[in-house]
């Protein structure tokens, strides 16, 4: 399973790689190493950079284990605990390039006025982008949280962002599309160059070009 993961990621590194036209120099060296995330030294660098977008980070834990991590995280902050919520699922979304059936635990913090700390356990039944990270490496951070600036269109954004620093795996769609409060988000795999995963979101039209899941 661990193998085919790896081949998958490989094989989906070097599609985002191919497919990005923001970056002629990403795709270019993105495509010598295989898709692969460059150096912590390269000076590749995206526009608009991420500065000043974060909107949250995660914290991913075990299913069964969820509320005693909230109400842990809860008391230390000094607030209530957050209710649970469940996301993800239904095939809305793609992970690994087939559809997403796996859904997710899912509740909020509040740390200040911008940024929230998320919470999120997979089912352990289906796989997903949440599941599989708890399952190789149990509780951590699982990914920080980038919401790109209205008018920039997430899926060409998340193809310069993978051909820098690792592939998208795993994204979908919120609401109903072009509809407000409608939106998007992309885990694109950066563990082995930045240390996390990292989730870019984007609101609106600025979705339109996410690619649907693909048909079963």
């Amino acid at each position: 399973m661990a193998g085919a993961r790896r081949r998958a990621l490989a094989a989906l590194g070097a599609l985002c790689a191919a497919a990005t036209a923001l970056n002629p120099t990403a795709v270019r060296d993105a495509a010598a190493r295989g898709g692969a995330p460059v150096s912590a030294g390269a000076a590749l660098t995206l526009s608009p950079g991420l500065s000043g977008l974060l909107s949250h980070f995660c914290i991913v834990t075990s299913y069964d284990g969820f509320e005693a991590m909230t109400a842990r995280y809860a008391a230390m902050l000094g607030v209530a605990a957050p209710t649970t919520g469940t996301a993800g699922g239904n095939g809305t979304g793609t992970y690994l390039g087939k559809r997403l059936m796996g859904t997710t635990k899912i509740a909020f913090l509040q740390l200040n006025n911008d940024t929230r700390v998320e919470f999120l356990a997979g089912v352990p039944w289906e796989g997903s982008w949440w599941r599989d990270v708890f399952l190789d490496k149990g509780v951590e951070v699982h990914h920080q949280g980038y919401v790109l600036p209205k008018g920039t269109d997430i899926w060409a954004y998340v193809q310069a962002f993978a051909a820098i620093y690792g592939p998208a795996v795993q994204w979908g769609r919120w609401g109903t599309p072009d509809q407000p409060g409608s939106g998007c988000y992309a885990y694109c795999d950066a563990q082995a160059s930045l240390g996390v995963t990292v989730e870019i979101l984007a609101n609106d039209r600025d979705c339109d070009n996410l690619p649907f899941p693909p048909a079963e």
